[in-house]
C-alpha cells in the first residue's frame, strides 16, 4: 500500500506499508519449520530544488517475527530501520 501527497510546488510526502508472511511450516526437517511475517513501514519527502536539482529523505522500517512463537536460536526475530538521503541532478 503507499500513499503520495504533494504539500506544495516542490515538496512531496510519500507514506508506504507492506505485510507478508512465508510459511514453511510443510517440510520434513525441524530445523526447516519456520511460518515467518515481515511487516514493513516507510515515509519519505522529496523537495525538487529547480526541474534539474532534487533532494529525497527516506526511512524505512522491518520488523521481521518468527510466528510460531519458539525461543530457540532457529526462531529469531530482526528489526531493521534504514535512513537514506539522496541528490539527484536530470540533464
Amino acid at each position: 500500500m503507499n500513499y503520495r501527497r504533494t504539500l506544495g510546488d516542490k515538496l512531496t510526502l510519500d507514506l508506504g506499508a507492506r505485510a507478508w508472511n512465508a510459511d514453511f511450516t510443510s517440510g520434513d526437517l525441524s530445523a526447516s519449520l519456520r511460518n515467518d511475517m515481515l511487516l514493513t513501514a516507510c515515509a519519505g519527502l522529496t523537495w525538487a530544488a529547480t526541474s534539474h536539482l532534487g533532494a529525497t529523505l527516506g526511512y524505512t522500517g522491518n520488523l521481521g517475527r518468527n510466528l510460531e512463537n519458539s525461543n530457540t536460536p532457529l526462531h529469531r526475530n530482526f528489526d531493521q530501520n534504514l535512513l537514506s538521503l539522496g541528490v539527484q541532478y536530470k540533464f
